[in-house]
């Protein structure tokens, strides 16, 4: 995970002015969708959903060069991308981009969230913020979130669609008695380890072995890994019916890392 550690440039040692967390977050978002894309994943699965944090990184404000590659201009024609071709894909890159969903976590900036919403369009955005990380304990966060979403010129139904119903609707969550009748019949919760040169710890959590999941959804937190809170969110979510699998991301790391 990029640090402060990672340089601005070769042969520096560190990074300044915080580059690495306001610039350097957005692009990492960025360079890993593209790696999945070039990969040929969303062709192999074209029914995969990935939201991306802050709404998409760079994606939505470089759409231009994402149409134009560099070997474009003097190998490829307007509709040919010389290395799109070579990594096999069936269809343009934009195509694929326009696949992904995005969250609203960009602490509130009308500008950028109405650059992302009408790069992504309604229904592909989905209410997010960084809380509680900011002077606020998050509701500064949460506060300016909302009013970004409210300057949208959009109807008040397809407001709605960001703040709840796009989740609902793409985790095809249950209603409050379905979600109730679920929890009832309770869950298991268990520790997942597997071993890979060297321990992996996460959590898995999931309704009953004997019940057909609703589907499997798989939560990341960068920074602090498996604490309390995502555990809780693996619970809510077996809760709804689905397997989720919160891996931890510092298996690797030597105790005491620090950002």
């Amino acid at each position: 995970m990029r640090g402060a550690n990672f340089p601005d440039y070769a042969g520096e040692q560190a990074s300044e002015a915080e580059i690495w967390f306001s610039f350097g977050w957005p692009y990492e978002t960025t360079a890993c969708m593209t790696r999945l894309i070039y990969s040929g994943l969303f062709d192999e699965l074209p029914d995969l959903k990935v939201i991306t944090h802050h709404m998409g990184g760079m994606i939505p404000y470089f759409a231009g060069r994402i149409n134009l590659g560099f070997r474009q201009i003097f190998f490829g024609t307007p509709e040919r991308n010389p290395d799109a071709e070579e990594a096999g894909l069936k269809h343009r890159p934009m195509d694929y981009f326009k696949m992904l969903y995005a969250d609203t976590a960009l602490n509130g900036d009308v500008a950028a969230t109405r650059c992302g919403h009408a790069f992504f369009g309604t229904s592909s955005c989905l209410f997010a913020t960084d809380a509680p990380f900011d002077a606020e304990q998050g509701r500064g966060l949460i506060r300016n979130t909302i009013k970004a979403i409210e300057a949208l010129p959009i109807t008040a139904g397809r407001r709605e669609m960001i703040f709840a119903g796009n989740a609902r609707a793409l985790l095809r969550l249950p209603g409050a008695t379905e979600a109730k009748r679920r929890l009832d019949r309770g869950h298991e919760d268990t520790e997942h380890q597997g071993q890979a040169a060297r321990r992996r710890d996460g959590r898995l959590s999931r309704l009953s072995r004997t019940r057909t999941p609703a589907g499997a959804i798989i939560a990341i937190m960068e920074i602090w890994g498996v604490n309390d809170t995502m555990r809780r969110h693996a619970h809510e979510f077996a809760e709804a019916g689905f397997v989720c699998l919160v891996p931890d991301l510092f298996w690797r790391q030597e105790p005491g890392v620090e950002l």
